[in-house]
């Protein structure tokens, strides 16, 4: 499955944190985030295997993208606007 989750603005940083309870191999998750009038940095945290953390720009958006390989999430790609 493929989820895509569009998470509220961001008016401070952020650890996301994802559970693998339900997750199955393959499963997929996105994460739309937006920043308000300042730089904001998302921390992945939990069964996250990320490349680094993200800084969403002042006023923009980005997305970070993951697969579940049966242990944790793996981190495939990250784009900002």
């Amino acid at each position: 499955y493929k989820t895509i989750i569009k998470v509220g603005t961001l008016a401070a940083a952020l650890t996301d944190s994802v559970d693998v309870t339900n997750a199955y191999v393959g499963d997929e998750i996105v994460f739309i985030f937006t920043a308000d009038g300042l730089a904001r940095t998302v921390t992945f945290g939990n069964h996250m295997v990320a490349s680094a953390t993200m800084v969403v720009d002042a006023s923009s958006k980005a997305t970070v993208s993951f697969i579940f390989d049966g242990v944790a999430w793996i981190e495939t790609g990250r784009a900002k606007e």
